[in-house]
Parts: C-alpha cells; sequence; structure tokens
C-alpha cells in the first residue's frame, strides 16, 4: 500500500475498509505530531490547515471542524482557517 500525504491520500490496490482505518490512523498520527514537534505558532497553523484540508476531503467534516476551531483559537490565524471554516459549515 502506498500513502502519500497531499490534502488527501492516495492508495494503490487497498480495500476500502482497509484504507478507511488507514486513513484515520494516519491522520491521528499527523495530529499528534503537529502537537508534539512542530515548535513555531505559524507552523503548527500551517500544519493544522493542511490536517484540516485532509480531514475534509475524506468527508470527515467533524475532524476538519474540530482542528480548524482549535486553530482558530492560536493567535495570529490564518486567513484561509476563515475560509474553510465557512466551506465546512456549509457541507453537510
Amino acid at each position: 500500500v502506498f500513502i502519500r500525504l497531499e490534502g488527501r491520500l492516495q492508495y494503490s490496490d487497498a480495500p476500502d475498509d482497509v484504507k478507511n482505518r488507514l486513513q484515520t490512523a494516519v491522520l491521528n498520527v499527523f495530529e499528534r505530531s503537529i502537537q508534539s514537534v512542530v515548535r513555531y505558532p505559524q507552523d503548527k497553523l500551517t500544519a493544522s490547515y493542511h490536517l484540516a484540508v485532509c480531514y475534509n476531503n475524506l468527508g470527515l467534516l467533524e475532524d476538519a471542524r474540530r482542528t480548524i476551531d482549535k486553530s482558530l483559537q492560536v493567535k495570529p490565524f490564518d486567513e484561509n482557517f476563515r475560509q474553510l471554516k465557512l466551506e465546512l459549515m456549509m457541507a453537510k
């Protein structure tokens, strides 16, 4: 199974249930890494933004919203977060 994290996860020849579990596991590790490894607030915001985009692309809207809400509490926040939050609020 090949994985690449660039706003979405891509696989080769993996069943859907494996993809779903793998997506969640990879993104959970990525989210924990942002908090423990990334040192500078602006870098954390950038990484969190990409994480939220990944969650959104995978249809994990609640996780995307949670990530955005946490990130909006950090100052200064990126205007991209506001735009993504608006898009997520309109998504079903």
